[in-house]
């Protein structure tokens, strides 16, 4: 959730002339953490081989992030770099990743997409979800 968000709860009690009351609550939701690109859509070569991605990410806060962790789910692709375990305040971090794709030799191995996932706390648990979809490789002539 980011900017403004409003929410409308109902507290019940007991009282049987005021059984309900509505409550609206409004919030300006201020991210800790921004991850670009948003979301990666990979073509392999036609012929395999590898590529290069970067992932950028961003402390937002005036708080340093704790306990922060990049993962993947998605099987060709490898980090080139260990992760900091903390992020200051306006730091930003460029994380490589290889993708070492298969030649067309070896189509038993299944190319699946997947996420990339950044987590991290700070005034709360942050969790951000990256997709990585792999396309199907271009045909040859």
């Amino acid at each position: 959730m980011r900017g403004k968000v409003q929410r409308r709860i109902v507290v019940y009690s007991n009282d049987m002339e005021h059984n309900a009351v509505a409550l609206s609550i409004v919030a300006h939701i201020q991210p800790e953490l921004q991850v670009e690109p948003a979301r990666f859509e990979i073509v392999p070569p036609s012929e395999g081989g590898e590529q290069h991605v970067e992932l950028e990410v961003v402390n937002l806060s005036d708080r340093e992030l704790e306990q922060l962790s990049v993962r993947t789910t998605v099987e060709i692709l490898e980090p080139g770099k260990s992760v900091p375990h903390t992020l200051a305040p306006g730091e930003r971090l460029s994380l490589s990743y290889r993708i070492k794709h298969p030649s067309h030799g070896d189509e038993e191995i299944s190319l699946r997409s997947g996420y990339i996932i950044v987590e991290a706390h700070g005034y709360g648990r942050i969790l951000e979800r990256i997709p990585v979809l792999l396309q199907s490789p271009p045909e040859k002539d």
